[in-house]
């Protein structure tokens, strides 16, 4: 976990500076907090197996 919070905190450090948006500490570590959190519910969802025979939804566009 340690390793992920420095990763986490390096990326969010990175992306605010590459789009110009400067962070304070405290919103610094609310931005790391809940990437995490989105993370660890994005490995919940890849982490669910689908038969080989579902197909992709179709995508309808005007």
């Amino acid at each position: 976990m340690q390793r992920d919070l420095l990763d986490m905190a390096t990326f969010v450090t990175q992306a605010a500076a590459a789009n110009g948006i400067s962070l304070d500490p405290e919103r610094h570590a609310q931005v790391v907090a809940t990437l995490l959190r989105v993370e660890e519910m994005a490995e919940l969802v890849m982490a669910f197996d689908l038969p080989d025979d579902v197909e992709i939804a179709p995508v309808f566009a005007l």
